[in-house]
Formats: structure tokens, C-alpha cells, sequence
């Protein structure tokens, strides 16, 4: 519905001001050039993205790349000679309590340390900076929850890979920062870690 709609554009509206004004915007500057921003379907991402274009940025949409080959796909239609912005936003959570955890949970690790990893380096290889970058992590790299260890060192590796493409790619003009916002909307995400698996009288 048109209320919907409004409220979904007011929860937008708040979180990219939190991001933009009190994270992004000071971290990557104030000029209008072009992003990219990673899982921009939906949650942050989508607000981030909008606020970004409200500002007058131009924002290329990403969609959904989960493969090397999805990620080059994308760089070899990228219309301009530079990135940039490139806000690295996507990730996956599913619960797993420990001794019950299964081989596809480790997919986490994938998604939140391997893809944000591969959408730099090719960034870098194919010399489309320099860059200002930023990681979107979480309070979970430094604040544990039960049932979330994978998705918690997913966030905590992503902090170090923060730290140290700072240090190696600085002498090339890029600026790597991590920014690690709590909760902050309602999402598929925020629902995951927030509920509470000692509830389940399974358990």
C-alpha cells in the first residue's frame, strides 16, 4: 500500500541519514561522483544506495553476484573508466548452534569474506581507482550472539581485510575504511540476530 510504501521509504530515509551523515559521507566525501554499492536489492543496502542518489551520486546497480564470474561479469560492463565509491554491503546470516552446524554454513564465510574480497581485487587488477572503499560490517566483530559464531568471525575477518588493504593499497590513492553500524532497521538480518534460539524448548 501507499502507507507501506511511506514507511518503508521513512525506515530508508533514517538509516541512510545515520549511514550517510554520521558514517559515509564523512568517511568517502562529499563529492558527486559515481558508486557502486553491493546488495543494494533490499535493507541497507537499497537505503544506501537511494540516499546516495538522492545526493546526486550516480549509482550503478550491482543486483546479485555471488561467483567470480558474476563479479567480472559486472566489471566488463561497467560504463565508466572509474569507480569512485564502492560500498562492499552484502552478507547472509542463518542461525547455527554449535554442534549442529552443517557444511552449508560455511556458505557465510563465503558470501561476507570472499565476495567483498574478489569485488576489490578485481577493482585494483583491472585498475579502475583509486578507490575510496568501505566494509560494511557489524557490531558482532567485536560484540559475540549466541548462535552466530560463523557470521561473527565472517565480520571480524572482514575488519582485519579492512586493516590490511588500508595498508597496501594507500601508496596507490585508495582509502579503505570498515564501518560497523548495529541494529538500525528492520531486515531479514536484523530478525536473524535478534532472535533468541535459548527460547526453543527443543533445545
Amino acid at each position: 500500500s501507499d502507507i507501506d510504501s511511506q514507511v518503508d521509504l521513512y525506515n530508508y530515509l533514517i538509516i541512510a541519514l545515520m549511514t550517510i551523515k554520521l558514517g559515509l559521507i564523512k568517511i568517502l566525501g562529499t563529492k558527486k561522483k559515481n558508486v557502486v554499492v553491493t546488495g543494494d536489492k533490499q535493507g541497507l543496502g537499497k537505503a544506501i544506495s537511494e540516499i546516495f542518489d538522492i545526493n546526486g551520486f550516480t549509482v550503478i546497480p550491482y543486483g546479485v553476484r555471488r561467483s567470480i564470474e558474476e563479479i567480472r561479469q559486472f566489471f566488463d560492463i561497467y560504463p565508466y573508466p572509474k569507480i569512485d565509491y564502492l560500498v562492499n554491503n552484502y552478507g547472509i546470516n542463518h542461525l547455527n548452534w554449535i554442534g549442529s552446524i552443517e557444511e552449508q554454513d560455511y556458505q557465510i564465510l563465503d558470501m561476507n569474506v570472499k565476495l567483498p574480497s574478489m569485488v576489490v581485487n578485481e577493482l585494483v587488477a583491472r585498475k579502475l581507482g583509486p578507490t575510496r572503499i568501505l566494509n560494511i560490517v557489524s557490531q558482532t566483530y567485536k560484540i559475540p550472539q549466541r548462535c552466530t559464531s560463523i557470521y561473527c568471525a565472517s565480520k571480524a575477518a572482514v575488519v582485519q581485510m579492512t586493516k590490511v588493504m588500508a595498508r597496501e593499497l594507500a601508496e596507490k590513492g585508495y582509502a579503505v575504511n570498515a564501518l560497523a553500524p548495529g541494529k538500525i532497521m528492520d531486515t531479514r538480518m536484523s530478525e536473524l540476530t535478534a532472535q533468541d534460539p535459548f527460547s526453543d524448548p527443543e533445545r
